[in-house]
């Protein structure tokens, strides 16, 4: 997703914030909700009205059968963002396991290549 590429590019300009310096998990934290949060609130519409068409079972409904008439009754309901504080948790709680992940497999990936232990325990 979007909120994983964007993760360190918002981590390293928040680390050259001053008043960040001396805590370095604030930065990490920080860079995860906001590259979280902006991932979710640029994707989320399109994912309301993705599931608005998955939804839409009944074959004699046609309420919810093509795209842009999808997107101008979802946006008329104001349904757009329907949602969007469970889904950016949700989406901040990836993001933080997903980029934890990412930065230690890429450190031991480079530990092992320069001849170091790669795990932390050797």
């Amino acid at each position: 997703g979007t909120y994983l590429a964007l993760t360190p590019i918002v981590q390293e300009r928040l680390a050259q914030v001053e008043a960040l310096e001396p805590y370095p998990y604030a930065t990490w934290a920080l860079g995860a909700v906001t590259s979280g949060m902006v991932g979710a609130v640029t994707t989320h519409p399109l994912d309301t009205i993705k599931t608005r068409m998955q939804a839409n079972l009944e074959p004699d409904q046609d309420q919810y059968k093509r795209f842009i008439r999808t997107a101008k009754e979802v946006a008329s309901q104001r349904f757009l963002y329907a949602g969007l504080l469970p889904r950016g948790g949700r989406i901040i709680g990836a993001t933080f396991i997903l980029s934890t992940v990412r930065e230690k497999l890429s450190t031991a990936i480079g530990n092992q290549r320069a001849g170091l232990p790669y795990l932390p325990w050797e």
